[in-house]
């Protein structure tokens, strides 16, 4: 789901979304979503 999706329904800004994404992603150490969900998942995330 891309970010300018997802603002509106946190009624946040899309600037938000991606600094919390890259947030996750840089904890995860992944690139980009599809491996963050990966990553989430080897973990027992999701």
């Amino acid at each position: 789901m891309p970010a300018k999706s997802i603002a509106p329904q946190l009624n946040i800004s899309i600037f938000t979304v991606n600094q919390h994404l890259r947030s996750i992603y840089r904890k995860l150490n992944v690139r980009n979503k599809m491996e963050a969900v990966q990553s989430a998942l080897n973990l027992g995330l999701l």
